[in-house]
């Protein structure tokens, strides 16, 4: 379909209403299907719930399931279609990214009876684990190549429309990095866009938020080794490991510049057995995240540098060798600095809304301006933006992601409860504009 883009969204629209009940259907059998990070083989259930929705849509032509380095995370998935490649043009490449994983155990949700409501005649709610982080994206994904597939078959044909899914992106599997990586450098194809599926809000006026950046995230395990001894009888002969740590957790947390956009937060801390003991051991579980790499990487400096250099001689009197801190860096994640190529995505799409404006007035359903976003949390559009385009935010609007508890937060009238939920009007309106975007890039080509 070689025609306008306000014409092709029409046909969107027309086509992913016809099929409503469809897709409501097909994301409530991937959110009744629990798929914990630490949960292989409920991951990898869900990963083959979403190989066969792809390929039963005729989308995915060629899926591969990748172990994980780690045996406690299910595989990751790759969905690719078949490709009719040109005599006269390089093949052009299109990457959409989502996960498989959730981050509520069996236990939380059958303690908190948090499954799927279809709660959209009254509040245009979905609610239940991942409905908006991410499985919620994954479908948006699904409907937007549906259009695709449908209204431009020789468009879709003709270039690689390449899925993959990470079975661990709620701990950032480094494995994902690199086997994204190797997909979108593979030379068969020239990578124009990254697109990551995770949700973005979109307001009451059709205004939707699109991410181009997020904040760097570095992980620490601290550990404190003192001298154990009886609290009454040898107290001052032993060495207080907690204190020990106490100590430097109180100096690292002191980093956090909010002007700056830095934040340290002592997530985990553990130690000691009884009461009546000193305690010998203590370990604590850090993080920091930052926006600016420069302020990253100073802060991650800082902080090794504050435990390495860490002193308890005097403190007691001991011969041993052993007390003391010790660091241990598990995760680095570099900022995803707003670039060149995150801009050019934005700035395609924010045509592409702008060539679909009517007179109707702008909405959930109706996306009619486009706003930047850098956010705190990361994804994996931090494992690509500096070598590739990439654009995230395309799920759909929601609230209340990692949230399992079913409290009232609002009004008893209002419908407002702290559980997970996505605004299914955004489903189609977000798919529109990415089965819209996508179109775009590929006729530049």
């Amino acid at each position: 379909m070689n025609t306008s883009s306000r014409a092709f969204v029409n046909c969107c629209k027309t086509l992913l209403n016809s099929q409503e009940s469809k897709y409501k259907l097909l994301l409530k059998d991937l959110v009744q299907c629990g798929s914990f990070t630490k949960d292989p083989v409920g991951v990898t259930t869900q990963a083959e719930k979403t190989a066969r929705m792809f390929r039963e849509a005729g989308l995915g032509a060629q899926a591969t399931f990748v172990p994980s380095k780690d045996s406690n995370h299910g595989p990751h998935l790759v969905l690719s279609n078949t490709v009719k490649k040109s005599a006269t043009k390089p093949t052009s490449r299109i990457a959409l990214i989502s996960h498989l994983d959730t981050v509520y155990s069996n236990i939380e949700l059958e303690q908190e009876n948090f499954q799927w409501k279809d709660d959209v005649i009254q509040t245009d709610r979905v609610i239940g684990p991942g409905t908006m982080d991410i499985k919620g994206g994954t479908m948006v994904a699904l409907m937007a190549l549906e259009c695709l597939h449908r209204l431009c078959p020789d468009l879709y044909e003709s270039n690689q429309l390449l899925l993959m899914l990470n079975a661990a992106e709620e701990v950032m599997a480094e494995d994902f990095r690199d086997l994204a990586l190797l997909h979108l450098r593979d030379s068969n194809a020239v990578t124009r866009a990254v697109l990551v599926f995770e949700a973005g809000d979109v307001d009451d006026h059709g205004c939707a938020k699109l991410v181009v950046g997020r904040k760097g995230r570095c992980v620490w395990r601290i550990e404190a080794t003192g001298i154990a001894g009886h609290a009454g009888n040898a107290h001052q002969k032993s060495l207080n490991a907690i204190t020990l740590l106490a100590r430097i957790v109180l100096e690292i947390g002191a980093l956090t510049n909010y002007e700056l956009g830095i934040t340290v937060n002592v997530g985990t801390i553990q130690g000691g057995v009884t009461v009546n003991t000193v305690p010998a051991f203590a370990c604590a579980e850090v993080e920091m995240r930052a926006q600016h790499p420069e302020d990253y990487k100073r802060t991650m400096h800082t902080i090794e540098r504050i435990c390495k250099n860490f002193e308890c001689t005097g403190e007691v009197s001991s011969e041993s060798t052993d007390i003391g801190i010790e660091i241990f860096r598990e995760t680095d994640i570099p900022p995803w600095v707003p670039n060149e190529g995150s801009d050019f995505l934005f700035d395609l799409f924010q045509t592409v809304v702008e060539q679909n404006k009517t007179n109707e007035k702008g909405g959930k359903s109706n996306i009619t301006k486009l706003e930047r976003q850098v956010r705190g949390g990361t994804s994996d559009g931090n494992w690509t933006f500096d070598e590739f385009p990439t654009l995230d935010g395309l799920g759909p609007s929601g609230k209340n992601a990692h949230c399992c508890k079913a409290l009232k937060v609002g009004p008893a009238d209002d419908g407002s409860w702290a559980q997970e939920y996505a605004e299914w009007s955004t489903f189609t309106a977000k798919a529109c504009v990415v089965a819209d975007g996508i179109r775009t890039i590929l006729l530049k080509d």
